[in-house]
């Protein structure tokens, strides 16, 4: 691609050919074809600078919105000096030494696709930009934050005492040896190959265990509070990854593309939807095929009049984020208020 400075290089390279032919002036002559020559030595330079040049970019798969990650460029085959056209958000801290270039680079939530990127070098005496287009697609998932000094507060508060007061659904048996047949044991639990050689009847001991189980509702419908909009998500991977850390299996409740969907996964596959998530315009209400009576319920909302249906069960914890007052229903609240910056948890 030639550069202004070319167009300008040629414009006096004529006019001092004409003024050669004018004048008859073999110096001139000269000049002007040393012009001439330098720009089509750099034209055909320019065409196969980066020809044989490779540069791949690495990125984490997966990040946590304003913490920084690193951007690491590799290459072979590069001119001394070149540029790599790249939109990144806050970076800092880059350095580079030979077939290597690394920054620090943030983003906030979201996934974001990259396509590609340019890279371009200005050849001497810059009368061409060589560019080369790195066709390189890759996927970024930023999470939203985390309030990691919440999470030991945040799970006493949701689940302390409430695996004794009946969040607890019976999820099967498990086998811990033999014993005697006794009055009232099904014919199903007879273990019959011990029964013939001890030439007793002898059953299986099983004893019956069960699972904590919770489900979070993030209210993400659009709405006027949408100042809270990324605190609601926040509040949401802090609150879901302390039940998973204390062995709750948990379903998470939101709108995806206008629809309510329920969820179940681990934490990783639950940050992930967070990341996509964004304010839906459906006010369609949330509903569940699962048996409520077994479920812990934490509503994350900074909208609490749709879920006062939730407060006649036993445990439902209300996290309300913003300047919005629960209702009296509920018994269990903790407010979410974003003060000097920074969210503050009152419990």
């Amino acid at each position: 691609m030639p550069t202004k400075k070319t167009y300008v290089f040629i414009a006096l390279s004529l006019v001092l050919f004409l003024i050669a032919a004018n004048l008859q002036s073999g110096w001139i002559y000269l000049i002007s074809f040393y012009l001439i020559f330098e720009i089509l030595f750099s034209f055909f330079h320019s065409r196969r600078i980066l020809r044989h040049a490779t540069i791949e970019r690495v990125l984490p798969v997966r990040s946590e919105s304003k913490i920084p990650f690193n951007v690491v460029y590799s290459f072979k085959n590069m001119p001394p000096a070149f540029l790599i056209d790249e939109e990144w958000g806050d970076r800092y801290q880059a350095f580079g030494e030979e077939g290597l270039l690394q920054f620090q680079a943030t983003l906030n939530r979201g996934i974001y696709d990259f396509s590609g990127f340019n890279v371009k070098t200005y050849l001497p005496a810059g009368f061409f930009v060589a560019n080369k287009k790195i066709p390189q697609k890759q996927r970024m998932i930023v999470w939203p934050e985390i309030d990691r000094e919440q999470i030991l507060l945040a799970r006493e508060f949701i689940a302390g005492g409430m695996i004794e007061a009946g969040v607890q659904k019976k999820s099967g048996e498990e086998y811990s040896g033999i014993r005697e047949y006794q009055q009232g044991d099904a014919l199903k639990k007879v273990h019959w190959k011990k029964t013939a050689l001890y030439k007793k009847i002898l059953v299986r001991d099983e004893v019956e265990t069960f699972e904590k189980r919770a489900v979070v509702i993030v209210d993400n419908r659009r709405k006027e509070e949408l100042d809270y909009f990324e605190d609601l998500l926040s509040v949401s991977r802090t609150v879901i990854e302390s039940l998973i850390d204390i062995g709750f299996v948990v379903n998470m409740a939101c709108f995806v593309d206008g629809n309510p969907s329920v969820f179940s996964g681990n934490a990783v596959e639950f940050n992930d939807i967070l990341a996509g998530l964004k304010p839906e315009e459906n006010f369609e209400g949330l509903s569940f095929n699962e048996n409520y009576n077994s479920r812990l319920f934490v509503i994350i909302t900074s909208d609490p009049e749709d879920f006062t249906y939730l407060c006649s069960f036993s445990d439902t914890v209300l996290i309300l984020v913003g300047e919005k007052q629960a209702p009296n229903c509920f018994s269990r609240v903790i407010r979410v208020l974003s003060i000097e910056g920074k969210r503050r948890w009152l419990f």
